[in-house]
């Protein structure tokens, strides 16, 4: 039986977000407190800080599966106001036979998936002579 890892990211520049459906569903489906106390408002699905947004809880599986069930209805906004960006949530997969760890990489808020068996790519420079 083929065995497969399934982690969350954001394939869209500007950051990683979650929608109101997405906490949502997370809640009507059994999930773990959804909000960090900092800056919590009751009732204000935006404020604070979510819990799913750290690399450590995007491979959880009430995450992945909120994901795959609501697809792009699962990305929320990033930002304030004029500076307000989509985010594009998808899930990662790869097969659990290469390993399970990885590390997820954001630049500019768009993100990837890199893992241990993936030897870094090393550029050389010329020497150059200075007279």
């Amino acid at each position: 039986m083929r065995k497969l890892c399934k982690v969350v990211i954001n394939n869209a520049y500007g950051g990683y977000a979650l929608s109101d459906a997405a906490i949502l569903w997370m809640a009507d489906n059994g999930g773990l407190p959804l909000m960090i106390d900092e800056g919590y408002e009751p009732g204000n699905l935006k404020s604070g800080m979510y819990l799913f947004h750290a690399a450590a809880f995007r491979s959880l599986p009430l995450l992945v599966e909120c994901v795959e069930a609501l697809g792009e209805a699962a990305s929320g906004n990033h930002g304030w106001e004029e500076n307000r960006t989509d985010a594009s949530l998808s899930v990662y997969v790869w097969d659990a036979e290469y390993g399970v760890e990885y590390k997820i990489e954001e630049r500019y808020g768009m993100e990837t998936v890199t893992h241990p068996w993936q030897p870094a790519k090393w550029l050389t420079s010329p020497i150059w002579e200075v007279k």
